[in-house]
């Protein structure tokens, strides 16, 4: 799929908590078959979250959030809209701004550790040993802010829009 036929929005939970929720339990529960642990975060009323949309149809295909804390979590893409990692790349890099925008020294995920390297691309590294949430292998990663900005593949792709 197309960057060109996608659009990106920060948001509130308030606001878009059904859309957020609906993709979540799409992808991590019906493709996934992951537990019900992974639909919310115990404070996503307090994350920036971002949305992707499909302009032709409207239709969100994925999200992420970020805490003012750094913790980047949460990121869901539809299938269909997965192949290319394109709307997980720019989701990535609306939560980035975020923490820019925030001020924030380091950023840090806990990451399934089959998408190591879709992190360690931005330069994130492991922190700790490895452990297991909800029966998934889990990785948690970080990345301070010094080490970001001179990362040569950290390209800007977008110009955040509030929804």
């Amino acid at each position: 799929m197309s960057l060109a036929k996608l659009s990106f929005y920060l948001c509130k939970w308030e606001d878009s908590k059904s859309q957020i929720t609906q993709m979540r339990k799409k992808v991590f529960m019906d493709e996934y078959n992951l537990p019900l642990n992974f639909l919310r975060h115990r404070d996503d009323a307090e994350r920036y979250h971002v949305i992707a949309y499909d302009d032709l149809t409207g239709r969100p295909v994925g999200t992420g959030c970020i805490h003012s804390d750094g913790h980047i979590g949460r990121i869901a893409i539809l299938q269909g809209w997965r192949e290319t990692n394109s709307v997980a790349h720019v989701i990535v890099d609306y939560l980035m701004h975020v923490a820019k925008n925030l001020k924030l020294e380091r950023v840090w995920v806990n990451a399934p550790t089959d998408s190591l390297d879709f992190f360690s691309y931005r330069d994130f590294y492991s922190i700790g040993e490895s452990f297991e949430y909800c029966g998934v292998p889990m990785q948690k990663l970080e990345l301070w802010r010094e080490a970001e900005e001179n990362n040569n593949a950290y390209k800007s792709l977008v110009d955040i829009k509030y929804n």
